[in-house]
């Protein structure tokens, strides 16, 4: 066992837990195209090709401030050609023959336009799409008055959707700070994210207390693996473990991994590569900061460890990182952390994992975004990786929202203007995706000024 010593910050300490569309194409906008074949030439001697025009499920669309939006477009005929012109935005991409993309700009929410010129047989048309750009909205989901109403606050907390009933978000685990900061634990929580309601849930067998691990989600089942963090003593000791979490099993089970992991790891990168079939773990503090990376290849109850090769420049070690996989770009994003006592990163690089082997490529460096220990989340719509909040230097925490757009080309970091009332600053909170209803939960954490039971929302 290796004892890890968990840096202070904020009050006492700030620990931390850990494009393509907007929205749906399709939407009814009455956009079309006269058939009369206005403002189009038609030859004498050509047979009338009939209309020429764009149908009206492809307009009407809400986009939101820096994001993308993914049209499907319905023609009247067959059309030989089309191509977008865009008002009052970066770029509209014609992805194929049916398809465009639309990305909106940062700070421009001026209502915006495509005109999408066709050419059909001799016919020649044009068809407008409007499009309204906004800016995403904070909403205060629920505060509630702990272990009476909700959990009890927490860093180093994990949290997901149940992915065989997504209105149900399930909390578990991390360091309490109560009776005092830095209590172990291992209790699970579930919200009703329809009734809003907190329930504490009974586990079928113990749950594995280690503070500052994380989960991945196992694809198909309503199971999760659990791997890294620290006991109660901060001894970092390796294990793996599987929980079924639907509410007929809650059963946890110690999974016997083999190979490379042979030591505990804290707070690691840890996700699952949906390409490849397989869980990566990467960067984090076991005999020190590393940013070495390993697979880990599940076969039903067996598991095996190995030393991933990698090429490029290797990061600085680091814990406390924010991270995503990416399938669309294949890549892992790492962003940020702690190298050693509070000296703090803000630097993103990318796993590119298409390569063999795998490289390390650096994205970016902005020190003013420098920080350890905030809430992280994939805005796969919108193709962007989401940080909130975090710790700059132990003692305050980051205020705002910042994305990083994931476009290959475009990979630039921005703080995202929002509307409605912005929860306080804070480090150590959590952040999960609620696709289904366009939107990032995040709540939990510390400042210098209290803790937070609370949720919000923010759309996108």
């Amino acid at each position: 066992m290796r004892a890890i010593w968990v840096m202070g910050a904020l009050a006492i300490s700030a620990c931390g837990a850990p494009p393509n569309a907007g929205v749906d194409a399709g939407v009814d906008a009455g956009v079309g195209v006269p058939d009369s074949g206005t403002p189009g030439v038609v030859d004498a001697g050509a047979v009338d090709a009939g209309p020429c025009g764009l149908k009206a499920s492809a307009g009407g669309s809400v986009i939101t401030e820096g994001g993308r939006l993914a049209l499907e477009l319905e023609f009247d005929g067959p059309v030989v050609s089309w191509s977008p012109e865009v008002t009052g935005l970066v770029m509209a991409t014609k992805v194929d023959q049916t398809h465009l993309a639309v990305k909106a700009p940062y700070g421009d929410l001026a209502p915006s336009t495509v005109t999408v010129a066709i050419e059909c047989a001799a016919r020649k048309g044009s068809g407008t799409i409007p499009l309204t750009v906004h800016r995403p909205e904070w909403k205060l989901l629920k505060k509630w008055v702990e272990v009476t109403e909700g959990p009890i606050n927490r860093e180093y907390g994990m949290g997901w959707l149940d992915s065989g009933d997504p209105n149900r978000l399930l909390v578990f685990g991390g360091f309490h700070y109560k009776p005092k900061q830095f209590t172990a634990s291992s209790d699970l929580w579930e919200m009703n994210l329809t009734t809003q309601k907190w329930a504490e849930v009974t586990m079928a067998n113990a749950a594995p207390q280690f503070m500052g691990g994380r989960v991945a989600g196992i694809p198909g089942k309503r199971e999760v693996l659990f791997f890294g963090g620290v006991t109660g003593t901060f001894d970092a000791v390796p294990h793996l473990d599987r929980f079924e979490y639907a509410p007929d099993k809650l059963s946890w089970s110690a999974v016997v991994a083999t190979g490379a992991s042979t030591v505990g790891d804290y707070q690691p990168g840890f996700v699952f590569d949906s390409k490849r079939n397989r869980y990566l773990s990467f960067c984090g503090q076991s005999t020190g900061f590393h940013c070495a990376v390993r697979r880990l290849e599940l076969n039903g109850t067996a598991a095996a460890w190995v030393d991933e090769p990698v090429t490029g420049t290797q990061p600085i070690g680091r814990s406390g990182h924010f991270f995503a996989y990416d399938a669309t770009t294949d890549r892992v994003i790492v962003f940020g952390g702690m190298r050693s006592g509070n000296d703090m990163l803000g630097d993103t690089w990318a796993l590119e994992l298409g390569e063999t082997p795998a490289r390390w490529v650096k994205l970016a460096d902005n020190p003013e975004l420098k920080r350890r220990n905030g809430a992280f989340a994939l805005d796969e719509k919108n193709h962007r990786f989401v940080v909130w909040g975090g710790t700059p230097d132990g003692a305050s925490a980051v205020d705002g929202i910042h994305a990083f757009d994931l476009d290959r080309g475009f990979e630039t970091w921005r703080k995202m203007e929002t509307t409605g009332t912005a929860p306080a600053p804070r480090a150590s909170g959590m952040a999960v995706a609620d696709p289904a209803n366009r939107r990032l939960l995040m709540g939990f954490g510390n400042s210098s000024t209290g803790y937070y039971p609370d949720l919000w929302s923010i759309d996108y």
